[in-house]
């Protein structure tokens, strides 16, 4: 029977912060118009992107809405949320509330 070849890499906070930084600028990075499946204006992500990027659902967007820990802006009946806070969001790692 043949082992497998696993390798661990260890990183501190600071180099795991900077890891999850950069994968989560490249995410955002690539959120645009020119992308036919996002659904994004500028700085802005739908609702239903904000679902994908973040994993979680309407009830969860709703409570951290009306929490104040997550801005968003509604226009008509779409809610529309910051590129930016949902980075930060995701750096300060609410994410997992």
């Amino acid at each position: 029977m043949e082992a497998n070849n696993l390798s661990f890499v260890y990183l501190n906070k600071e180099e795991l912060s900077k890891v999850v930084r950069e994968a989560i600028s490249e995410v955002i990075g690539q959120m645009g118009p020119s992308n036919q499946e996002s659904n994004s204006i500028g700085e802005f992500v739908s609702l239903k992107e904000a679902m994908k990027i973040l994993g979680r659902k309407t009830t969860w967007f709703h409570n951290k809405r009306e929490s104040g820990e997550l801005p968003a802006t509604k226009s008509g009946n779409q809610w529309w949320y910051q590129k930016e806070d949902i980075l930060r969001f995701i750096k300060n790692g609410k994410e997992s509330c």
